[in-house]
């Protein structure tokens, strides 16, 4: 699950008639790219924030793709980096669950919501941007700061 990865640590698409999540000026690199030549890079970058229209399904099998594409050093970097991938999944799964523990009532049902939202296989990286971030909006200042502090408080 190399899009949920791609979409937190990332989070940087572009849109041009619909609003989208912002995009860093220095996105991270991921670590299977750390010694690839910038253009390299550079084409990862745009297959990230031009997937703002795709599924998590589609988008795996975009980055699937480009990297079939690339030099037999990346795909090997690549098949070495899914080992490192799941474990981060699992290591941001476990303090998920520990932050949730600790949220009021109030947080819990929204963070349910927002969990739907981002495992939902039908919808869009932008649908769900949109969803979630209309979600936030109307919080009461209380839970939003309840949940935000959760999640940068983990990373």
């Amino acid at each position: 699950m190399y899009t949920i990865l791609c979409f937190a640590a990332i989070f940087m698409q572009y849109g041009y008639s619909l609003p989208t999540p912002p995009a860093p000026e220095n996105p991270p690199v991921p670590a299977f790219l750390e010694d690839a030549p910038q253009p390299v890079i550079n084409s990862f970058h745009r297959l990230i924030r031009n997937a703002h229209n795709l599924t998590d399904r589609q988008i795996d099998k975009a980055v699937e793709e480009w990297v079939e594409q690339q030099s037999d050093d990346i795909q090997s970097k690549w098949i070495a980096f899914q080992p490192e991938r799941e474990r981060q999944e699992s290591e941001a799964a476990r303090r998920h669950q520990a932050a949730y523990a600790k949220f009021s009532d109030e947080a819990q049902l929204v963070d349910a919501k927002l969990r739907d939202i981002a495992s939902h296989s039908e919808l869009t990286a932008r649908e769900k941007f949109m969803m979630i971030r209309h979600i936030l909006e109307k919080l009461p200042k209380s839970v939003k700061h309840e949940i935000e502090n959760a999640l940068f408080s983990q990373v």
